[in-house]
């Protein structure tokens, strides 16, 4: 089984040096985190291909990229796409938040925000 280490932690360090403590702490694998302050941020996914490559100089794979992308857009294709070509195999995309109060609706279906909300959610009537 391959652990991964996820880089977000490394957040402002060049992506030498990341690499070096990756590998530094023993690790054989890393989860690059593709984030705006982070070494490989989403508006120049050309560096994804340039990031694998150091960290494979450092002894490390990078089977798998961390983005926070949830909508199916250009911005996100060519992200897959980068990630692709650098031969990452594995993309956690981002997340959705829920709101508690709403019955663990997301917040886009709240009461009034959509139209089919309330015949949706049998209880949407009753929180909002």
């Amino acid at each position: 089984m391959d652990i991964a280490y996820f880089t977000k932690t490394l957040e402002g360090l060049p992506l030498e040096k990341a690499a070096g403590i990756t590998a530094g702490l023993g690790f054989e694998c890393a989860d690059l985190l593709i984030r705006d302050g982070h070494a490989v941020s989403p508006d120049k996914p050309e560096e994804i291909v340039n990031a694998v490559k150091l960290f494979a100089v450092a002894g490390l794979r990078t089977p798998m990229a961390t983005i926070d992308s949830t909508r199916p857009d250009d911005a996100t294709s060519r992200l897959l796409s980068c990630c692709g070509e650098a031969g990452i195999g594995q993309v956690r995309l981002g997340f959705w938040r829920y709101d508690r109060r709403g019955a663990g609706r997301p917040r886009s279906m709240r009461r009034g925000t959509i139209s089919t909300a309330s015949s949706a959610w049998p209880n949407a009537s009753a929180s909002s």
